[in-house]
């Protein structure tokens, strides 16, 4: 007989954003029941288990298994982690986790890229944005270009991408190291998760902070270990590595001062030409000394009054970019009939003990909806796992 696994039900109700005292309305169990059940002092009857498993849509199975693996990371950054509430990250732990496990799956039928290692030793405080920034950009063979697109850079380069599905309202975009280990292997893998609500310049920003943080942060750092001060001192630098990243020093100066006077229309082109915010572009001429602080104040003054602080021009117009890595090598060993795309949750249940639902590992790895469901298995079989 299978036993119930508490910190599964803990951890899908993090997922779903629920509390305690609304899922035990739900399901129509006191707070207190609700409570003993994630810590294992008491196990759902029948009734109870099936409205559980209805309300947070996860496979029946994935709440009496046990982890055939382990996971190790140094703590996940989060940009706007100082505001995020534990509510809000919760979410975020599940999806970067599930995302670490399934891309440990297909390293079992693909040969997906492999992250070089061209992270900085930190031996000082200072760093030399643009000196870094730049060496990155030549290795990867981008010069002084601008990116319209990092996500696919990113994923060229061996980073994992996955899109926040859910309403996150105070995190943007969250990353970390992972090694998964199974059977006495182990795989590292560097995942970044950012908001499919934004636009595509505050997307690009995002990854390129994110960026930042492995580049600067991930060798040494343990984000959650730092004090409010020093966190905010982290997340300065890798919006200064993104500034620096996605606008480098000498192309971005030649172009700005091309102009002899900068008015928004300035920055609205400048904004489809380094696929960039406004915001960001007044950041950066600012950093590099190419406004003064009256100047800086005067834009954004501007910006503010003509209501581009809320929705910039074009930000409605451009959709954002979307991760294909996963969704490419899932449809790589399902249309080369390595597997189909039903057994493939069955499969990580078997070799991790996670069976997750066809919605969840459809959001993961981006594809349609129902991509991963078994249409000859649309019953709850409370029995069959007891």
């Amino acid at each position: 007989m299978k036993v119930f696994n508490g910190n599964r039900l803990k951890e899908v109700r993090y997922f779903r954003s629920l509390t305690i005292t609304k899922l035990a309305e739900k399901v129509g169990v006191s707070k207190q029941m609700i409570s003993k059940y994630e810590n294992s002092k008491s196990e759902p009857d029948s009734e109870h288990l099936f409205k559980i498993i209805k309300i947070l849509n996860f496979p029946s199975e994935f709440f009496f298994q046990r982890d055939k693996f382990t996971e190790n990371f140094n703590g996940t950054f989060y940009r706007s982690r100082l505001t995020a509430t534990q509510k809000q990250k919760n979410p975020a732990e599940t999806i970067i986790g599930a995302a670490s496990i399934y891309v440990d799956y297909l390293n079992r039928y693909v040969e997906l890229p492999k992250i070089e290692d061209l992270r900085e030793e930190r031996n000082e405080d200072d760093i030399n944005y643009e000196l870094v920034s730049q060496k990155l950009r030549n290795i990867w063979g981008l010069g002084q270009l601008p990116i319209s697109n990092l996500m696919d850079i990113l994923e060229r380069h061996g980073f994992i991408n996955v899109l926040i599905n859910k309403k996150l309202k105070k995190v943007d975009a969250f990353s970390r190291m992972s090694s998964i280990s199974i059977k006495n292997i182990s795989n590292e893998y560097y995942i970044i998760a950012t908001k499919s609500d934004v636009s595509l310049f505050r997307q690009q920003f995002s990854l390129a902070h994110e960026l930042g943080h492995w580049m600067l942060h991930s060798k040494n750092v343990d984000p959650q270990s730092l004090d409010m001060i020093e966190y905010r001192n982290m997340e300065k630098e890798a919006n200064n590595f993104a500034s620096s990243f996605l606008l480098p020093r000498d192309a971005f100066v030649k172009d700005f001062l091309s102009y002899s006077k900068v008015s928004l229309d300035v920055l609205k082109y400048l904004k489809l030409k380094w696929h960039v915010s406004m915001s960001s572009i007044i950041m950066r001429a600012h950093q590099l000394g190419l406004i003064n602080e009256r100047e800086n104040s005067n834009l954004h003054r501007r910006m503010s009054y003509n209501g581009y602080k809320k929705l910039e021009p074009f930000d409605n117009e451009y959709f954002i970019n979307k991760p294909r890595l996963l969704k490419e090598a899932t449809e790589l060993i399902v249309d080369n009939s390595i597997i189909s795309a039903e057994q493939i949750p069955t499969e990580l249940s078997q070799i991790y003990g996670r069976k997750f639902s066809s919605e969840f590992l459809s959001n993961i790895v981006n594809t349609e909806k129902g991509y991963f469901t078994d249409k000859s298995k649309n019953i709850i079989n409370i029995n069959s796992i007891r």
